[in-house]
């Protein structure tokens, strides 16, 4: 049987969140379009999360480039922000 659904499933991996914390310029802007898209529902992996959440203390509140504890705020806030599924 034929899906006649026409909308467009996004799910956002490590790789691409990080490119937009990593100054990944074309690839952030790229999935921050998408993900501020109202066209596209977007799923985030579970791990996900827990990657960014935990990054803090998995780097021991370390500032060194090229990630730093302001983009993992960052990060942070996007994930609390996000309408996941």
């Amino acid at each position: 049987m034929a899906n006649s659904c026409t909308e467009t499933k996004v799910a956002i991996d490590t790789c691409l969140l990080l490119d937009i914390f990593l100054h990944e310029s074309e690839l952030g802007e790229l999935t921050m379009n998408v993900s501020d898209s109202p066209r596209f529902p977007v799923y985030l992996p579970p791990l996900l999360g827990i990657e960014a959440v935990a990054t803090p203390a998995m780097r021991g509140d370390q500032q060194h480039p090229p990630i730093d504890n302001e983009y993992i705020r960052k990060a942070k806030e996007f994930l609390s922000s996000a309408a996941v599924l």
